[in-house]
């Protein structure tokens, strides 16, 4: 119920898209590929899938940074840093 998959074709149909993901570790991978292959016949190119490490603090975002980077190399998606928790941890109202 999270994801509304005929608004996201309708999306990538008609305008330039990046589909980002939050996630933790490689168990986080197949849920992507779920997603992936609900919407097809429409083509995702790679290049517009990013992942981003799931963290709260700076020095979660250190130590996952490396591992998700890599998951992205091995798929062929783009990586995407948290900039926001890079440079304010968990706070809100940044």
């Amino acid at each position: 119920n999270r994801l509304n998959i005929s608004a996201l074709r309708k999306f990538i149909k008609h305008h330039d898209y990046q589909l980002k993901f939050v996630i933790q570790d490689k168990t986080d991978l197949p849920e992507i590929e779920a997603v992936l292959k609900q919407l097809r016949p429409l083509k995702v190119e790679k290049e517009n899938i990013y992942l981003m490490p799931q963290a709260r603090t700076k020095q979660e975002h250190r130590r996952l940074g490396p591992l998700v980077a890599q998951m992205c190399i091995e798929k062929g998606y783009r990586y995407s840093p948290r900039l926001q928790i890079q440079l304010w941890s968990n706070r809100r109202g940044k």
